[in-house]
Parts: structure tokens; C-alpha cells; sequence
């Protein structure tokens, strides 16, 4: 959502909802087919889109005639088995507008100028599979498929969150306005209101959590 726009990335590209016509609508040309599983807008309106298999495009969105998706071509290496990764799942942006960037299984990168450079974040966590990202002022906060780490800016490390956390197996991670942490993993629901250190299952009323055998458990 970005000035009352809500933009959608889908399995057929990238769109946005127009009230008045009360549909959704395809933004940009050149993703057609594409999975976009993530999508991030900076304050002047750069729109970024996270691809699965394709790598990192952007759009300006405040441009009025048609605008088609950008390659940035930006190189995304994995620094353990140095391999680029171009399957990416999740981006986020700070109020610094500082952007963090997740792949499926080469760990997350960030970039400080806007997406014209990237660095890795990835030396010493313990999984790649990163699966959400909260930014949580000069630090930030992942959900992999092994726990809820908080990159510490400051100290530049990880510091593991998983205190409470039955299964850290984690599939999606958000944050509510007034600072409680929420979790999905694969055996329930959880929240944190201590900012991680600490976490209560809240799954009552969800049934039994079955999750197939697969890549994401």
C-alpha cells in the first residue's frame, strides 16, 4: 500500500486495485507470467518487485504513461557456496529507506543507495531460507526456516528470538502498530510483546496444524 494504492504481486505479475472501477488492473509491462512473490515502494515511488527465477525488477509508478518493468541486474551471491540466486521470496523497506532483500535459500542482502548496490547480511546466520522481514528502525528483524533472528545494526550480528517457539519451521512473520510481534509456523500461531525475546502460542481455535512433508515445514 503506498498513498492508498494497494499493489498485489501475483503468479501473472504485478497489480493494482482501482476503486472506481472496482477491479484490479496490470501494472506495467513485462512480468507477464511471472511469480512475483514480493513487492516493496520507496517515497518517491520506485516500486520494486521480487521474482521467483527471474531476479529484481522496478517500475516508477509515479510516471502517468505507460511504464514497462525494469531488470535491475542486480547480482545477489550467496557468500557461503558463492552462487547467484535470482529466487527471491520477500523485500521490505525501512524508514531510512534502506532495502532488505530475501531469497528462497541464499539468505538475505541489503541495499543503502537505493537498490544500485547490495551487500549480503547473511555471514553467521544460521539458515537461508528467509521467509518474512520486519524492519524494525536501524535493525531488522527475519523469519527463516529455522527461527526468528534480529540482525543487530550496532553490533552487526544475529541474535536468535526463539524462546516460547515449539516449531521453527517459520512461514510468515508480521508486526502490529502497536509493536506485538505475530508468527506463523508450521504447528500454530504465536505472539511476541516483548519485541522476540519471548513468545506465547495463540493457536487455540485453529484446529490441528497439518503440514505436508516439503521444502517449506
Amino acid at each position: 500500500v503506498h498513498q492508498d494504492i494497494v499493489y498485489a504481486g501475483t503468479g501473472t505479475g504485478v497489480y493494482r486495485w482501482v476503486e472506481a472501477e472496482k477491479q484490479w488492473v496490470t501494472v506495467g509491462a513485462g512480468l507477464d507470467g511471472i511469480l512475483v512473490p514480493g513487492l516493496a515502494i520507496m517515497d518517491d515511488g520506485k516500486l520494486f518487485a521480487a521474482t521467483s527465477g527471474k531476479g529484481l525488477f522496478h517500475l516508477e509508478t509515479q510516471h502517468s504513461s505507460p511504464s514497462t518493468w525494469v531488470d535491475s541486474q542486480s547480482i545477489f551471491i550467496d557468500p557461503r557456496e558463492r552462487l547467484p540466486h535470482r529466487y527471491l521470496r520477500v523485500i521490505a523497506v525501512n524508514e531510512a529507506q534502506h532495502i532488505f532483500l530475501g531469497t528462497q535459500d541464499g539468505g538475505i542482502f541489503t541495499s543503502t543507495d537505493r537498490g544500485q548496490s547490495w551487500s549480503s547480511l547473511s555471514r553467521n546466520l544460521p539458515n537461508d531460507s528467509i521467509r518474512s522481514i520486519v524492519p524494525d528502525h536501524k535493525d531488522v528483524i527475519v523469519a527463516t526456516g529455522n527461527g526468528v533472528f534480529r540482525w543487530k545494526t550496532d553490533q552487526h550480528k544475529w541474535m536468535g528470538m526463539n524462546t516460547g517457539l515449539t516449531n521453527l519451521a517459520i512461514q510468515s512473520l508480521t508486526r502490529s502498530d502497536a509493536g506485538e510481534l505475530y508468527a506463523g509456523t508450521s504447528s500454530g500461531a504465536f505472539r511476541s510483546q516483548d519485541g522476540g525475546a519471548h513468545w506465547t502460542n495463540i493457536s487455540q481455535g485453529l484446529g490441528v496444524q497439518l503440514v505436508p512433508k516439503g521444502p517449506y515445514e
